[in-house]
């Protein structure tokens, strides 16, 4: 029995079935008259060989010279995926990592900057901002990604 949806006729068929050039079909219908759905084509990032939808990440960034004292990188709501020391510190320095738009409020990290030079990843949100206050000695340069 044909059905009709939004003005086209569907058709069940148990067998598939084969058109030959110039032929045209009905709208598909599964055994319970559902409208049949196929994606006959690879959709952006699809990768049949390994069934995987292949995405990446991508992030904001933001270089902060060595000896700046507060920085503002992002006000709103974000993601901290990444911050990288590029050049160590001096005499104790520290980066504490806010979710604020000040320096002040909810502590995310308190990092030491004189250890080594190194990428440290958080992978964490924030709902207010991101400012990061370096204090005590000679600041680092670092760098910081994020969304």
């Amino acid at each position: 029995m044909a059905r009709t949806y939004f003005g086209y006729t569907g058709v069940y068929n148990a067998n598939a079935i084969t058109l030959n050039d110039g032929e045209g079909a009905g709208l598909a219908l599964d055994v319970n008259a559902n409208g049949k759905v196929t994606m006959a084509t690879l959709i952006a990032g699809e990768d049949l060989t390994n069934n995987v939808l292949k995405t990446e990440e991508r992030f904001s960034y933001a270089h902060v010279a060595a000896g700046t004292a507060t920085t503002t990188v992002k006000s709103g709501a974000g993601f901290l995926h990444c911050l990288s020391i590029n050049t160590k510190g001096a005499s104790s320095n520290t980066l504490t990592v806010y979710d604020n738009t000040a320096g002040s409020g909810t502590v995310i990290a308190v990092i030491d900057t004189t250890a080594q030079v190194q990428s440290l990843f958080y992978d964490v949100t924030f709902a207010t901002g991101l400012t990061i206050v370096s204090a005590t000695g000679t600041g680092a340069d670092y760098t910081v990604a994020y969304r």
